[in-house]
């Protein structure tokens, strides 16, 4: 290796070990602001749901349209309530849904995760009181959930 090269070196190192640092910090919640907007997003406590699809898309439809409800009345402890039923029954649709065909799974997940970001982002309006922002996430969620509707056999989400 030639001598001119070895600051060229130092520098690309430098510069890879410092963006794996941010990321790290980042991913782990250290990245200057807090956070903690006094309500926790730990999934692994989320409320229990029905451990099927039938059951868990009628959870996510329920407590839709009490957000909904509660949006349009700015009730935002409601919206605190309902939110985590929503993000624990798409996790469900996330992991058993075998019965929507392989050419359809990518769509789904996609859809499974814009919905949850567009409940979360409901949620996080809710904190700050902004309507404009609930109503635009509620509008998102609407679709998102939509799309995973139509990704499903027919009856497949209907409770027997």
């Amino acid at each position: 290796m030639k001598l001119h090269h070895i600051p060229l070196l130092a520098g690309a190192v430098m510069a890879l070990a410092t963006i794996g640092t941010f990321q790290n910090q980042h991913a782990h919640g250290h990245d200057g602001h807090s956070h903690d907007h006094g309500h926790s997003h730990d999934h692994a406590r989320l409320p229990k749901v029905p451990q099927t699809v039938p059951g868990a898309w009628k959870v996510i439809q329920d407590n839709t349209a009490k957000i909904r409800k509660a949006v349009e009345t700015g009730d935002h402890d409601t919206i605190h309530t309902a939110e985590p039923y929503i993000q624990a029954g798409l996790n469900v649709l996330k992991t058993k849904s075998t019965m929507v065909e392989e050419k359809n799974q990518k769509r789904l997940q996609g859809a499974i995760k814009q919905a949850s970001k567009a409940s979360d982002a409901v949620h996080h309006a809710a904190d700050s009181g902004n309507k404009v922002a609930m109503t635009k996430s509620l509008k998102q969620l609407d679709g998102s959930l939509k799309l995973i509707a139509a990704q499903y056999p027919e009856g497949a989400l209907e409770s027997r």
